[in-house]
């Protein structure tokens, strides 16, 4: 049997896209590990697992009809202000025992006029800004925060909240090599 894919490029347009369940409950859950901070002081927001048969990539190819994806958060607090500081993927395997820094990013590097305007962002291009690493499935993508003011409090229900990632989504499909028949 020969494995094949087929890449599709993709997007999470919204923070609730990010968590495995409600948002609304997400904030004062802290049994998974939501809300808790790592070893760097970066807070976990959400995590995403790899749906079975498919393969994750942060970013598109360069050849892509965009030329790199988009990589922008913008959170605030309960008052409306935002909350600047670095942003990180992680690729964990499903038992979360090893673990891989896809990408950082400050957000004050992210054109916040308008999210989706490539001219102005920083594009993320497969394998050039990001390893050339897919996260397999039932493996997560985890979603971390680090702000630069210590103590600062994400409103996770603000609606001026903006998330919009990029990615490449893999769908395996398994094929009969002529020599297997």
């Amino acid at each position: 049997m020969k494995q094949e894919f087929t890449p599709y490029e993709k997007a999470w347009s919204k923070i609730s896209d990010f968590m495995t369940q409600d948002v609304q409950c997400l904030k004062d859950k802290m049994g998974e590990g939501i809300g808790l901070a790592d070893h760097e002081g970066y807070t976990l927001l959400g995590e995403y697992e790899v749906p079975r048969q498919c393969l994750i990539a942060i970013g598109l190819k360069h050849l892509s009809q965009y030329a790199g994806g988009i990589f922008h958060i913008e959170l605030h607090d309960s008052s409306n202000n935002d909350i600047e500081g670095n942003v990180k993927i992680v690729f964990t395997n499903a038992s979360k025992l090893t673990r891989k820094t896809i990408i950082t990013r400050h957000t004050a590097s992210m054109y916040k006029s308008d999210p989706l305007d490539r001219s102005h962002q920083q594009l993320v291009i497969l394998g050039v800004q990001t390893p050339l690493t897919w996260a397999k499935e039932r493996s997560l993508v985890q979603l971390y925060f680090k702000p630069d003011v210590d103590g600062e409090t994400i409103d996770y229900d603000n609606a001026n909240n903006v998330l919009y990632i990029e990615y490449t989504l893999a769908e395996l499909v398994y094929t009969k090599t002529p020599e297997a028949l």
